[in-house]
């Protein structure tokens, strides 16, 4: 507290309540924290609350305890009391500059996480501050301690345990995380598992470095001669008078723990856990204890929440999604002002959570029973939600590519059945053409039939013709032989009258000429005559047009 209000940049503005909010805030670290079960928590919370009901009259408790109490001197320079939500955004800001710079891991932050983090960061800007994180597997414990060291601006260093790592191999990490913090005067925050500890050897060598800073017979020989002229430089660097041995070496000791975080991660369903506190009593000693313990069912929903937003859960509106339960349960809220999802997504949140708990529950009935069971940790929790999110991405796939398989039909059926109206219609049309022309093609038949018989008739009519013209001609020829004969019987009576006409004079002519009425016979034969120069009709018989001829 002290130190809170001591870097305050205006002491003179801190109120009442912003003191009892800090006096809970730090109670609630020392003893809420290394509370166990939920319920020791809720009555050292609710003891914190009586205390200051009798010790601080005549302040605002109402909101100088409002819950949750959170410090924190991310948002301004100053260790003061933050909200929620403010925390939040400033958090998801920095995970995504994490993500980018050191872990690519998604990461939920639920209501209760701000709270370990924040504890986390306490304790890390504290000199010899160490922290025992103790709760499931897979809660978030070494991520969000590397997260709070990469804030605080803190190298992490983990130890890389493979199948043929012994006791030397873990000494030499710790001589290498030593002479970093120790001589090269780095901020170290050194997260060891317990998993790591594959030999107690491990444990010891951890308990004596939390105990005095120093891990006894670790460095010697050639190693101890090599480390103080390490710390010869460095002292000379920094402008230290350190002349022996002892002195470079308590100045090495105290370096290491002002610059070395030890964070212990433990899981307490551990078969060792608790031989763990006798064997190691500086593991408890000088470790703030954080239990973490399993994710509470709001966390849950939360997380379960986050993985599933990306989920394509949009189904028809006139679908019923509400799950029928044999019974009632209060259902988590998250109390935060996010974006709504969907009722079936919310739904399928719910039934996530549902069915781990039913896991929790026959696990814990099984344990009580003697029988085989295993521990159900927050780590099986996000394994459930990663197989969950693949088999309903496999299976949409699997629809997807049904759906595409029938879709890729039905448009078929909807082009065929597109190109048969379009046929019908082209065939329509032709119908239309076709019976026009056959109509045409009939009244041309038609007209060709009358035209036969027409033609059949006027063949007939000059065949009739064709008869009466071979019978004129037959006729023809019977006269014409006729007349041959008679013009030989005649010719020399022609002859004969050939010379007579010769003889004529032209005085013979002008006598008859000037008759006015010629004789019967004289006009008679001088028709003849006009017939016989090719003169037709009655022209023949006028008097005076033969006149005119004989001039």
């Amino acid at each position: 507290m002290y130190r809170a209000m001591r870097d305050l940049e205006d002491p003179g503005g801190v109120t009442s309540e912003d003191i009892v909010r800090l006096w809970a805030h730090e109670a609630l670290r020392l003893f809420m924290d290394r509370m166990v079960t939920h319920e020791e928590r809720t009555y050292t919370s609710d003891m914190v609350d009586n205390i200051a009901r009798d010790h601080f009259a005549g302040t605002n408790l109402e909101e100088a305890l409002v819950r949750p109490i959170l410090f924190s001197n991310w948002l301004s320079k100053n260790y003061v009391s933050v909200s929620k939500n403010d925390l939040r955004q400033h958090v998801l800001a920095r995970l995504r500059v994490f993500n980018e710079e050191e872990l690519d891991v998604k990461l939920v932050i639920y209501d209760e996480l701000l709270d370990h983090i924040l504890r986390i960061d306490r304790v890390l800007r504290q000199p010899l501050g160490h922290l025992l994180l103790v709760g499931a597997s897979g809660a978030g414990k070494t991520v969000f301690s590397r997260f709070v060291s990469w804030i605080n601006g803190m190298s992490t260093f983990q130890i890389k345990v493979h199948k043929g790592y012994t006791a030397d191999d873990f000494d030499n990490d710790l001589r290498q995380v030593l002479q970093r913090s120790g001589v090269q005067n780095e901020k170290i925050c050194f997260i060891f598992d317990e998993s790591n500890i594959l030999d107690t050897a491990f444990l010891e060598r951890m308990n004596a470095l939390l105990a005095s800073g120093e891990v006894p017979g670790l460095f010697e020989d050639a190693d101890y001669q090599q480390l103080l002229n390490e710390l010869r430089m460095a002292a000379k660097r920094d402008g230290l008078v350190l002349e022996t041995e002892d002195e470079l070496y308590h100045h090495f000791c105290k370096m290491i723990q002002n610059n070395l975080h030890i964070v212990f991660t433990m899981n307490p369903s551990g078969g060792d856990f608790g031989g763990r506190a006798a064997t190691s009593p500086a593991l408890f000693n000088r470790c703030v204890i954080n239990w973490w313990g399993t994710w509470p069912e709001l966390a849950l929903f939360q997380v379960s929440k986050e993985f599933t937003a990306s989920l394509d859960m949009e189904i028809a509106q006139n679908v019923n999604t509400e799950a029928k339960e044999p019974e009632k349960r209060p259902e988590p809220k998250d109390s935060d002002d996010q974006e709504e999802l969907s009722a079936i997504h919310m739904s399928v949140s719910r039934v996530i959570v549902r069915f781990h708990q039913l896991v929790e529950k026959v696990m814990e009935h099984l344990a009580k029973n003697m029988a085989r069971s295993t521990f159900v940790t927050p780590r099986h929790y996000l394994d459930l939600i990663r197989h969950f999110v693949q088999l309903y991405e496999e299976k949409r796939g699997e629809l997807e590519d049904q759906q595409k398989h029938l879709n890729s039909g039905l448009n078929a059926l909807r082009e065929t059945e597109a190109e048969v109206e379009n046929r019908q219609t082209e065939l329509n049309e032709k119908q239309a053409v076709l019976k026009q022309e056959t109509e045409q093609a009939n009244e041309t038949l038609l007209q060709m039939m009358e035209s036969e018989k027409k033609a059949t008739k006027q063949r007939q009519e000059v065949q009739k013709v064709q008869i009466e013209v071979d019978e004129q001609i037959g006729f023809i020829k019977e006269r014409t032989a006729y007349i041959n004969e008679k013009l030989e019987e005649a010719g020399p009576a022609l002859e004969r009258a050939k010379q007579s006409v010769s003889n004529i004079k032209k005085r013979q002519l002008d006598e008859i000429r000037a008759f006015k009425t010629p004789p019967a016979l004289v006009e008679m034969t001088l028709q003849g005559v006009m017939i016989l120069l090719g003169k037709k009709g009655k022209a023949v018989k006028d008097w005076k047009f033969i006149k005119k001829e004989l001039a």
